[in-house]
C-alpha cells in the first residue's frame, strides 16, 4: 500500500473536525450521494472522478497492485477492502486477478516499484474500484 498521504486542501468549508484520544481530525473531502444513486465503488469497474486534494507517495521497492482498462489507462491501488472477502490480506493482493471477475479487456497486476511513484490529486481525480471493492487511483500520465 501506499507509503505516504498528505492531504493538501485543508478542511472543508464545514470546519468539521473530532478529536480522539488527544488527535484532531479533520473534515477534507465528502463523496455525496443523491438519492437513488449509488455509491461511488459500488458497481465495479466503473470509473469515477473524484473531488479532492492529495498527494499519495509509494516508495522504490514497494510492491503495488493495478488494474489496467481497456483504453491502457493504468489504476493504482490506493486501498483494499475486506467487504466482498474478509480473508483478503496484504499477503493475497498479488494473486486476487481472477480473470473470470475482470470485464473484458481489463486486467491486473501486480509489480515492484523501481523508482517512487507519486499520485497526485489537484482538485480532482479519477478513481475505480474493482470486484473486491478496491480501490485505485489514476496513475499520473495515463
Amino acid at each position: 500500500m501506499l507509503d505516504t498521504l498528505t492531504a493538501t486542501g485543508g478542511v472543508t468549508s464545514s470546519g468539521k473536525s473530532l478529536t480522539v484520544n488527544g488527535i484532531k481530525f479533520g473534515l477534507v473531502g465528502e463523496l455525496p450521494t443523491p438519492a437513488g444513486q449509488a455509491t461511488i465503488g459500488t458497481n465495479p469497474y466503473v470509473v469515477s472522478t473524484v473531488q479532492r486534494n492529495t498527494i499519495y507517495l509509494f516508495k522504490k521497492g514497494t510492491q503495488v497492485y493495478e488494474l489496467t482498462d481497456p483504453s491502457g489507462k493504468v489504476y493504482v491501488m490506493q486501498s483494499y477492502s475486506q467487504q466482498v472477502d474478509p480473508s483478503l490480506s496484504l499477503r493475497t493482493l498479488s494473486g486476487i486477478g481472477p480473470t473470470d471477475q475482470l470485464p473484458a479487456g481489463w486486467s491486473y497486476a501486480a509489480r515492484r516499484l523501481t523508482a517512487d511513484l507519486t499520485l497526485t490529486a489537484s482538485g480532482s481525480t479519477m478513481i475505480v474500484n474493482d470486484y473486491y471493492r478496491n480501490t485505485f487511483q489514476i496513475e499520473p500520465g495515463a
